[in-house]
């Protein structure tokens, strides 16, 4: 049995069960399985100033 660090078959991270599925290529963050996750995270990052949260583009330099 080999075994390669990239498979190339391809498969679906959102239909892969959470442990023990199919091992996931490339780690992707747009995508969430759980809204509630997605959630959490937002929620998360709530606690901190962001840049988005205030627009500087009308800002004199």
């Amino acid at each position: 049995m080999s075994y390669s660090i990239f498979n190339q078959t391809i498969n679906d991270t959102l239909v892969e069960p959470m442990f023990f599925g199919d091992s996931v290529n490339v780690a992707r963050f747009d995508q969430q399985k759980f809204e509630m996750f997605e959630k959490l995270t937002e929620k998360q990052l709530s606690f901190f100033w962001r840049p988005e949260e205030i627009d500087v583009s009308k800002d004199k330099i």
